[in-house]
């Protein structure tokens, strides 16, 4: 594990200094020093902190109680037990406690994600739908160009599938997706390439701020100068998903929500993560045109 060689050299470092002292640790205690004193090497070497001085781990052994006398007269008692292992008795299982550690914290954050997904989809909205838009004509383009108005917090996904024919000679093909606030400034944006490739499909979300008044789409971008198009656009999408911090504490008010949340929690506690949720609801939208 990374970072566990400075723990070794911690060791190397104490047994070169040792001298008697009045205590001996036991194993489990050591182990569990040596677990937090890879915690301060994480957080100094993760904060950029070049603080090579032992007296960093003064706090550590102060909290069980120890010095770091305490701490040399110990590992130096290890060269005289025949049997022991400052490796074996002290590191590995420090080893063993971080990684259980990491596994659980991972687990939380799994879950956590688990009822974002499940709020966000359980509170989704379709906005805008298009089953077929065919584009033959020049005056067909403007069928490309949708606007989405008085739009909220949260973010919006656009996804579509379309197939330009190779009749299409109008380089480049580019979608165009944009919010916009109510002067018709820009806050975000996303130009996905379209390629003729046969059927594909493009998906992109956008986050809007409270500024934001209008998602301007734009399915194909094309040249003011433009000769006869070709592009059939089918499948057309526009979700909205409020913003986390509503959707979870909306979905924890509501009887669907106590009921995942019970299973979630339960889940913390149980080895086993398969079938820890009720089956998710259809949360479709109806057309809006």
């Amino acid at each position: 594990m990374a970072g566990m060689k400075k723990l070794v050299a911690f060791a190397a470092a104490m047994l070169l200094g040792a001298c008697t002292g009045p205590k001996i640790i036991p194993d489990r205690e050591m182990a569990m020093i040596f677990h937090d004193i890879y915690l301060v090497n994480t957080y100094v070497g993760n904060n950029g902190l070049n603080l090579d001085s032992l007296n960093i781990y003064e706090p550590v052994f102060a909290s069980y109680g120890y010095t770091s006398e305490d701490i040399q007269y110990t590992i130096g008692n290890f060269a005289k037990r025949k049997s022991a292992s400052i490796a074996d008795d002290v590191v590995e299982p420090a080893i063993q406690m971080l990684l259980s550690e990491s596994h659980a914290y991972n687990r939380r954050i799994r879950i956590a994600d688990t009822v974002r997904l499940i709020a966000r989809d359980k509170f989704a909205r379709q906005v805008y739908c298009d089953s077929l838009i065919r584009v033959r004509r020049t005056g067909d383009t403007s069928r490309l160009r949708i606007t989405i108005p008085d739009i909220r917090p949260g973010s919006y996904n656009i996804s579509f599938g379309y197939l330009i024919d190779s009749l299409d000679r109008n380089l480049p093909f580019r979608a165009d997706f944009r919010l916009l606030d109510a002067d018709g400034r820009q806050s975000n944006s996303s130009s996905p390439r379209l390629n003729r490739e046969g059927h594909s499909t493009v998906s992109a979300s956008l986050t809007t701020t409270g500024n934001d008044r209008r998602l301007v789409i734009v399915l194909n971008s094309y040249p003011k100068n433009l000769s006869t198009p070709n592009i059939t656009i089918d499948s057309l999408r526009v979700t909205y998903y409020l913003p986390d911090d509503v959707a979870v504490p909306k979905l924890a008010r509501s009887s669907y929500g106590g009921g995942v949340l019970d299973s979630l929690l339960t889940a913390l506690s149980e080895p086993n993560e398969t079938h820890l949720l009720p089956p998710l609801v259809d949360t479709t939208g109806t057309r809006i045109r």
